[in-house]
């Protein structure tokens, strides 16, 4: 749980930065989402041994499959929404 936490607030200051500031380069943003990438990696890792340890087979496989298709959605979505950034004109990060 708190890796979540940290990795949302990592993103949080990455996005409020670049917005606030709108700096030339983007390495605060790299940093941050960097950062943000590898706290929701190992919470991520965490889950899949805990989610094996604690859980009968039929259940887990279920709730994993599960939650696995739905970050696909998400990651199908995802490059839906940053194309819009450039189609709609709205906030430029370069």
């Amino acid at each position: 749980m708190c890796t979540y936490i940290i990795s949302a607030i990592l993103l949080c200051i990455g996005g409020v930065y670049t917005l606030l500031w709108k700096p030339l380069t983007d390495n605060v943003l790299n940093i941050c989402c960097n950062g943000a990438l590898i706290t929701y990696s190992a919470s991520t890792i965490m889950l899949s041994i805990y989610s094996a340890e604690l859980f009968p087979s039929y259940m887990r496989s279920s709730a994993v499959g599960i939650s696995n298709g739905l970050g696909r959605i998400g990651g199908i979505i995802s490059t839906f929404v940053n194309h819009t950034d450039f189609t709609l004109n709205m906030v430029r990060l370069y």
